[in-house]
Parts: C-alpha cells; sequence; structure tokens
C-alpha cells in the first residue's frame, strides 16, 4: 500500500506543479477597470431609484459623469459592466440578502431607463447580503477605543454565529450604536465597475495611430504628423489595473475509463467511445452532456454494446469563475446494453435509466487543457431480457426489473477548454 501511495504521489505532483503555474500565468494578465460607489437614498422598504429622494438627484448626477467619461471614449472597448448591491450588516441575513437582491435590479432598471446601456454592453449584476469586509476595514482604519475589541469579534465569530448579536452586546452596546450612526450608511450603495479589454483596446489605439501616420503627401508639401510616434496608453484616466482571469466558455472532454473498458461497476467489457461537451455560465455553474457508443462482437460469438445519453448540471465550489478544483452536481442518463460476456451461459439485454449526484475536480494542466477526475452515485433502474446460451443457442428465460444503489459511473477524463 506504501509503494502505491508513493505512485499515486509521483503520478499527480507533476500536474498540480503544471497547474499552479499556469495559475500563475493566468493572474499575470491585466485589465483596465474603473469604479463608482453610488449611496443611494431610498424609501423603507422600497428598491426603486428615486432621483428625488433624499440626495440621490447629486448621487445621480455624480453617476451620469462617471458613466460619460468612461464609456464616451470609442477607444476604450468595454469588456464588461457590473453592478454589486450591497446592504449594511444590522437585522436578519436573509431579509438583508433579499433588499440587496431587489436593490441591485432597481437600479439596473434605472441604468436602462436613463442610458440604455443593456443594448451596447454585457452588464452582470451581483448583490452582497451583508458587507462585513468593508464595515472592517472602515473600523480597522478608525481610532475608536473599541477598534480592536470589535475586529476580534468580526474575525472569530461566523456570520451565522452571532456576529451581530456580540458586536451589539459589547461595551453595554455604545459601539454598535457610534458604528451604526458613522459606517452603516457608507455600507448601503451599490458598486459600478466596468471593466475594459486591455488587448483590443490596445489594438484599436494602435490602429488609430497608424491611419494618423498613413497621410498622404504632395511632393511641394510638407506634411507634420506630431503624434504619429505618440505611446499608446491601454488605461483610461482614472482606471486601475487588476488581474485579469480568463474564463473559460466551453469544454470538448472524452473518459479515459471508458475507452479503457471498464464499466461502472469496475468490470472490464470493451472500450467504449464516448464525448462530453460541457458549457459554462454565471461564474459558478456549468452543464455537460455526454454521449457514448459501443457495440463490439469479439473472441468469437462475445458481444458488448451501449448507449448512454447523459445530462449533468454542476456547482463549483471556487466562486472564482475559473471552474477549477472542486465541484458537486446531480445528473441523469439512459440508454440500452447488450452484454453477452459469457457465451457459455448467459447473456443480457435491455434498457435503463439512472439518476443521482456527482462530485470531482478539475486539474488545469497547461492553458486549456486539464484532468477531471469524479464520480457519480445514485438509483439505477433496469428494464432486462435474460437469455440462456445452450449449444451456441439463446433461449429467452425471463423479463425483469433490476434496481440499485451505488456508483453509477467513474470520470477519469481529459478536457480541454476556450
Amino acid at each position: 500500500m506504501k509503494q502505491a501511495k508513493l505512485y499515486f504521489l509521483l503520478l499527480f505532483l507533476p500536474l498540480f506543479v503544471l497547474s499552479f503555474a499556469q495559475e500563475q500565468q493566468d493572474f499575470s494578465r491585466q485589465e483596465a477597470v474603473q469604479r463608482m460607489d453610488c449611496r443611494l437614498s431610498y424609501a423603507p422598504g422600497s428598491s426603486t431609484v428615486v432621483p428625488a429622494y433624499g440626495d440621490n438627484a447629486a448621487c445621480l448626477a455624480r453617476l451620469g459623469d462617471f458613466l460619460s467619461r468612461a464609456l464616451a471614449d470609442s477607444l476604450w472597448v468595454v469588456d464588461r459592466i457590473e453592478l454589486t448591491g450591497y446592504c449594511s450588516v444590522e437585522g436578519t441575513y436573509a431579509a438583508n440578502e433579499r433588499l440587496a437582491s431587489r436593490r441591485t435590479r432597481g437600479f439596473l432598471a434605472y441604468l436602462e431607463h436613463a442610458y440604455a446601456l443593456s443594448g451596447r454592453y454585457d452588464i452582470r449584476i451581483d448583490s452582497i447580503a451583508e458587507d462585513w469586509a468593508e464595515l472592517r476595514r472602515l473600523i480597522a482604519g478608525s481610532s475608536y477605543p473599541w477598534r480592536e475589541d470589535a475586529l476580534l469579534i468580526i474575525d472569530g465569530t461566523d456570520i451565522f454565529g452571532g456576529r451581530e448579536k456580540r458586536l451589539m452586546d459589547l461595551k453595554g452596546g455604545v459601539p454598535y450604536r457610534e458604528m451604526a450612526a458613522a459606517f452603516f450608511p457608507s455600507l448601503r450603495r451599490v458598486s459600478v465597475t466596468i471593466h475594459y479589454d486591455v488587448e483590443r483596446s490596445q489594438a484599436l489605439q494602435e490602429a488609430a495611430v497608424r491611419r494618423r501616420a498613413e497621410v498622404s503627401v504632395r511632393p511641394d508639401t510638407v506634411a507634420v504628423v506630431p503624434d504619429a510616434t505618440a505611446p499608446v496608453t491601454v488605461i483610461p484616466p482614472g482606471a486601475e489595473w487588476h488581474p485579469k482571469t480568463l474564463y473559460p466558455v466551453v469544454a470538448v472532454k472524452t473518459n479515459l475509463f471508458a475507452w479503457a473498458g471498464l464499466t461502472p461497476e469496475f468490470r472490464y467489457r470493451r472500450f467504449t467511445p464516448n464525448l462530453a461537451v460541457e458549457g459554462f455560465f454565471a461564474g459558478r455553474w456549468s452543464a455537460v452532456l455526454s454521449v457514448a457508443y459501443s457495440n463490439w462482437s469479439y473472441g468469437g460469438d462475445k458481444k458488448w454494446g451501449v448507449s448512454a445519453l447523459s445530462l449533468e448540471p454542476r456547482f463549483w465550489i471556487d466562486g472564482s469563475g475559473r471552474y477549477r478544483y472542486l465541484y458537486i452536481g446531480a445528473f441523469g442518463r439512459l440508454g440500452d446494453y447488450n452484454d453477452c460476456h459469457d457465451i457459455y451461459s448467459l447473456s443480457v439485454t435491455g434498457d435503463y435509466w439512472q439518476a443521482g449526484l456527482s462530485a470531482g475536480c478539475y486539474v488545469p494542466v497547461v492553458k486549456g487543457l486539464g484532468f477531471e477526475f469524479g464520480v457519480r452515485g445514485g438509483y439505477e433502474w433496469r428494464d432486462e431480457d435474460t437469455y440462456a446460451i445452450e449449444e451456441g443457442y439463446k433461449y429467452f428465460q425471463a423479463n425483469r426489473a433490476k434496481k440499485r444503489w451505488g456508483v453509477m459511473g467513474v470520470d477519469v477524463s481529459v478536457s480541454w477548454r476556450w
């Protein structure tokens, strides 16, 4: 067993080293980002942006100026616009979650009415129910005498383990009332983040420089193009550099376990060609559609045939949008089979369907290429016909329904992503 573990480590260590190197390569790329926080006033319980309510007029005027500066120049190519709504930490988490989501959608509705952005840009929305990270930053930067005690509570108590209650009880509630007055209003906001496509922006600006340099000049005319060799700047005024993550859109893969001729029960039959396509969406979700088919005669009268069509939605644990490492999912699968592996006793054929849960891990190797390891477990139902074999002839024996719980699939796939 110790030797087996050693061989396992020697086999997979290079994969993890290459994965780490690829991760560093991805994060070395940059993108330009501009961000503005809109701290709007709302009527109690409302999620509609009303320009005349409170100080909204001034805030929305600043928003209009920000958008006009950020979006006006056609040489800055906008990759996407992200809207994130935040709530402060008082009240129940569930109520804050609903309110943050409603206010983000209400803010998007205002932008659509005022600027009609969705027809021109990719707009994505998100919400943060309780902005503890910003509250911690504000407390850490303050000079309140209770600062360290409050930070200990925030760092040492889970959100759902009584964090807010402990803050409310701290020193008779004085710190909580002071932070509520000083910091909570700043937590209630919608963040507008504009991401620029650096590569396309640079290409456009370089093309503009070339066009300015390509001036037709008559023989008796001297043309001066002072900016023809001007440096190309691919970051708008006010923007910041940020790491850029490359998000996959689709993957094509095949399961080597099935190609090796192994069934989910770890019995050897014949190799089974298979192909799967995975689409990625919404930052943490994907869906895998896979097909498999084989119909082989071998070793005389031996027969192995199977077909399968499967759909598997997945949820990725890492929320970075990179779709790597751990995932969980659910699957459904249906098909038929013809197994005449033992030509001296029995042949079986039938239809089946399976349903259950899945879990696994994707390990990137180099850009685009990776390996996937997973397992499916759940319930299987079969409508099976059995045939007795005597002197080379098959005689119908019985029809029966078979049911079982257990392992429904093993995934050892090689994958290519775009």
